[in-house]
């Protein structure tokens, strides 16, 4: 894969994955909101990550706790940042899966 290709992915998954955390805290009122490390614990979930990924992911979790939306874009970019570039493409695949499960459901 390509530098700029790589990039592009990265880039993607962070517009990804800040879009579905700035949906998510917007949706609900910040008390009631999943904490960033219960998301990211969903995320990682099945992407089998290394004691190094983990650790980074644990890292983001606690710097950004008490993160504003605005900063919740900036998670994901560090999230992208640790996660190769095949855990990168499965997530999308299941997250693809499950908009368009949803999808089926609603209609």
């Amino acid at each position: 894969m390509t530098h700029l290709s790589s990039l592009a992915r990265r880039a993607g998954l962070a517009l990804f994955l800040g879009l579905g955390v700035a949906v998510a805290a917007g949706a609900q009122p910040a008390t009631q909101a999943p904490a960033l490390d219960a998301r990211l614990d969903r995320l990682a979930e099945g992407l089998s990550l290394d004691a190094r990924q983990q650790a980074a992911l644990d890292a983001v979790a606690t710097r950004y706790a008490d993160a504003d939306r605005a900063d919740l874009w900036a998670a994901a970019a560090d999230v992208a940042d640790v996660l190769t570039d095949e855990q990168i493409a499965q997530l999308q695949t299941t997250a693809r899966g499950r908009r368009d499960g949803a999808r089926s459901e609603r209609g």
